[in-house]
């Protein structure tokens, strides 16, 4: 097998192929050496970019974390932050991140059952631009703490949960609208 590849090339192949391993077997039986395979390259050269398995595994939740928040900062710099609109197009705009990027959905279900404490941190970032959003929103209505902490409960849950339905053979294009549709009435409610 050839590694002579630029680092950074390698480096993408092998996050994309640890994509993969994490899609097909998840993290209790991730293997660095079906990652190199995947790759085509030797079963060091992982050892050259990554300390090991979990080093790897936080590579790719930073390299899908990064194409996240760069769409997010694509829409507050488009809607500005604090309007509605905006709440409501973060929270589709994640719905359809998941939806669209289906190699990386396998994230997704790391963060409930995750027991490393540094993934699981990492993984509840993805949540971060539409808590911002809300957060934003809170301030400009003058919204009581606890109040922003149900409208943000909320529209997590109606984000997450529409990713469920879809991911159960729903169709995605009703399922964001209905969910575009109540977060909508929800923010409409503390206007």
């Amino acid at each position: 097998m050839e590694d002579t590849y630029i680092n950074d090339s390698l480096k993408e192949r092998l996050i994309s192929a640890g994509l993969s391993e994490l899609d097909k077997h998840g993290i209790a039986d991730f293997s660095l050496r079906r990652v190199a395979l995947s790759a085509g390259v030797s079963c060091a050269a992982p050892y050259r970019h990554f300390k090991d398995k979990d080093e790897l595994i936080l590579a790719i939740i930073d390299y899908v974390l990064d194409g996240w928040i760069l769409l997010s900062e694509q829409i507050f710099d488009s809607l500005g932050l604090g309007s509605a609109e905006c709440v409501s197009e973060i929270s589709m705009s994640l719905v359809r991140f998941w939806v669209g990027n289906g190699n990386f959905r396998s994230l997704l279900t790391l963060a409930g059952t995750d027991d490393d404490p540094e993934r699981r941190e990492r993984l509840f970032k993805f949540d971060e631009p539409i808590v911002q959003s809300i957060t934003y929103f809170a301030l400009l209505r003058s919204l009581s703490r606890e109040d922003t902490d149900v409208l943000t409960r909320t529209v997590l849950s109606l984000v997450y949960g529409t990713l469920f339905l879809i991911s159960r053979g729903g169709d995605s294009g009703e399922c964001i609208e209905n969910m575009r549709s109540k977060i909508i009435t929800e923010l409409i409610a503390y206007m």
